[in-house]
C-alpha cells in the first residue's frame, strides 16, 4: 500500500535499551537531524521539534506512549502519523515502524530513505 509505509529491523539491545534511545530522541538524529536544534517533550500530549542539517524543520505530538512497546506520534511533514512498536526477541528487539497517511509515491519513497537511513545509523549507535 503506497500510502503506508512499513519498516522492521531488529537491534541487538534490549526493548528497554531502544526505547531509551528513541525517548532520547536518538532515532531522529540518526535520521539526520541537527540535535542541537532537538527540542523533546517526550510523554502524551507533548511536543518534539528538530531541524534538519539542510535546515528544514519538522514537529509533532506524542499520543501514545507505552513504556519499553509503544510510541506513537504525529509528523509535521505532509500530516502523517508514525507508530513505533518494539518487541523483544530472545536477548534483542525488534523495532517495528509504520509511517501512515503518505500522500503519493514521491514521499514514500522519501520516508523510506530516511526511516531506513535513520535505522542504520541507530544501528551502529546502539552497537557501540
Amino acid at each position: 500500500m503506497i500510502n503506508q509505509l512499513n519498516l522492521e529491523r531488529e537491534f541487538n539491545v534490549t526493548p528497554a535499551t531502544l526505547f531509551k534511545a528513541i525517548q532520547d530522541g536518538v532515532l531522529f538524529i540518526s535520521c539526520g537531524f541537527d540535535e542541537d536544534t532537538m527540542k523533546l517533550d517526550f510523554r502524551v500530549g507533548g511536543k518534539y521539534w528538530y531541524l534538519y542539517q539542510k535546515g528544514k524543520g519538522v514537529e509533532g505530538e506524542f499520543l501514545e506512549i507505552v513504556q519499553d512497546k509503544k510510541v506513537v506520534f504525529t509528523w509535521s511533514e505532509m500530516n502523517t502519523k508514525v507508530t513505533i512498536m518494539i518487541e523483544p526477541k530472545g536477548h534483542s528487539s525488534v523495532l517495528k515502524l509504520t509511517h501512515e497517511l503518505i500522500p503519493d509515491a514521491y514521499w514514500h519513497a522519501r520516508f523510506k530513505g530516511g526511516w531506513t537511513y535513520g535505522f542504520d545509523h541507530l544501528t551502529k549507535k546502539l552497537n557501540r
